[in-house]
């Protein structure tokens, strides 16, 4: 009887270690759930020179100049993993099935856990202007597989009430050709819409919008003396196929660099 249980005894703990092993092995991907991403330093924004007086500051009221410091109202410790299409629902992994997320939860209202966002105001004077991206001074860091996962998103809203949003992939802010890959949702180049569902990725490339590229984008034109609130969030991409494992344990800094250039 005793060997007998004995027996049950080594069976138990044998099948204790194998579903142990299937766990570790199903946090072994992307939207990872141990030893959480990177710290971030911020720095500043800043505005180049370009052929109109655009100036920045971190309150609306100013003062306004060429630079501000970035305090953002939410940069936790680590970045983590979330998924949004709109930088309104910010959804986090929930369950995962084998290789493959199949659930996820909506942390829209503690996104300041999982990510950065804050809020900085250009001002322009002396005549209108287009604004664009800049980089040099924009900087997100060099990592090549943070760039490869993260994203930049920007809601910019104008005197008049209205807005425009972007979702921008950081690739072209340096070199991605050596990040890993790892596939965790069933879509490709998806994202968690805002039901909670797979959804295609509105994302864009923001070396289309930086100025000194080929035919740049502009973000917005602003009138003469117009203040416009530019609200920013910077965040892993859990979708991403790059947000696996080895995005983890990066060190970044944050700048965010903007140019206006005169407008008829």
């Amino acid at each position: 009887m005793e060997q007998q249980q004995r027996r049950s005894a080594v069976i138990l703990a044998a099948l204790s270690l194998a579903v142990v092993l299937i766990l570790l092995a199903g946090v072994s991907y992307a939207w990872f759930t141990f030893d959480p991403y990177t710290r971030v330093t911020p720095m500043e924004g800043k505005i180049s020179e370009g052929d109109t007086n655009l100036l920045i500051s971190q309150s609306r009221e100013g003062p306004f100049d060429k630079a501000c410091t970035l305090s953002p109202a939410s940069i936790p410790g680590e970045l983590q993993p979330v998924s949004t299409g709109d930088l309104v629902h910010f959804f986090a992994a929930a369950r995962q099935e084998g290789e493959r997320i199949t659930q996820f939860r909506d942390v829209s209202g503690s996104y300041g856990e999982y990510g950065i966002s804050g809020t900085v105001y250009l001002k322009c004077e002396g005549g209108s202007c287009n604004v664009y991206l800049q980089a040099p001074p924009l900087y997100l860091g060099a990592e090549g597989q943070w760039l490869a996962a993260g994203r930049l998103g920007l809601r910019i809203t104008r005197a008049d009430g209205t807005a425009a949003a972007y979702i921008f992939r950081l690739d072209s802010l340096g070199s991605t050709a050596g990040a890993s890959q790892q596939a965790t949702v069933a879509m490709a180049n998806a994202v968690v819409g805002s039901g909670g569902q797979l959804t295609a990725d509105p994302s864009e490339d923001i070396g289309g919008y930086l100025y000194g590229t080929s035919a740049p984008k502009a973000l917005c034109r602003l009138k003469a003396g117009e203040i416009a609130s530019v609200a920013y969030w910077v965040y892993l991409e859990g979708c991403d196929d790059a947000c696996c494992n080895p995005v983890q344990a990066r060190e970044l800094a944050l700048q965010l660099g903007f140019t206006g250039q005169k407008s008829e």
